[in-house]
């Protein structure tokens, strides 16, 4: 009896994962896929609302409002599936599967950053917070040059994206996270993330 119980508590303490890094098993892919097929034409803000952060310092939010997305497995499986609807392709379970396997291990997030300079973003630096731990981004990704996106006269601010990964295992998956974006500017960047509710 007690081996039975040892053993039922060592399975609590394993499994008790929170939801943004849980593996994904068949029922979660096809919830996914079917949320990606639902949503497939409402606008991508509305579809990635409960995966984004806004700058913590934010006064208003609109386009123009710094803001960072966390991919989960869930999201990218709906992203998949709502790509897919929109081209009138089949969601496949072996594309899902092929999807999760190149992100396998890694915590993904994109980051749309806004500054007044044209090389603002031309480096990016970051780290997860999470109590008095510092978790260094594992990759930064920044596909393309900042570009215009308000150009009143002599005043002119840019947009550009990044994609940061962190790998999955330095980060505590039960507790809160600050993603915490410092670009070329030194200006510092905060999204709070709930990690133990989001999907």
């Amino acid at each position: 009896m007690r081996i039975v119980c040892a053993a039922v508590v060592v399975m609590l303490l394993l499994c008790n994962q929170a939801l943004a890094i849980a593996p994904v098993n068949a029922v979660m892919m096809k919830e996914a896929q079917r949320y990606g097929i639902e949503k497939a034409y409402v606008s991508l803000d509305e579809f990635l609302i409960a995966w984004t952060a806004y700058e913590g310092q934010a006064v208003v939010l609109d386009e123009m409002t710094e803001r960072a997305h966390l991919y989960t497995p869930y999201l990218l499986l709906a992203c998949d599936a709502r790509e897919k609807t929109q081209k009138s392709q089949p969601v496949k379970l072996s594309d899902s599967e092929k999807i999760l396997a190149d992100y396998a291990g890694f915590l993904s997030f994109s980051v749309t950053l806004v500054g007044d300079s044209k090389d603002f973003a031309k480096t990016v630096n970051a780290i997860i917070k999470q109590g008095r731990r510092s978790i260094t981004a594992d990759q930064i990704n920044i596909p393309g040059e900042a570009t215009v996106i308000v150009n009143k006269g002599a005043q002119k601010l840019y947009v550009m994206q990044a994609y940061l990964y962190f790998k999955e295992r330095n980060i505590d998956a039960n507790k809160p996270a600050i993603l915490v974006v410092t670009a070329y500017d030194q200006k510092k960047r905060g999204f709070y993330f709930d990690l133990p509710n989001i999907k």
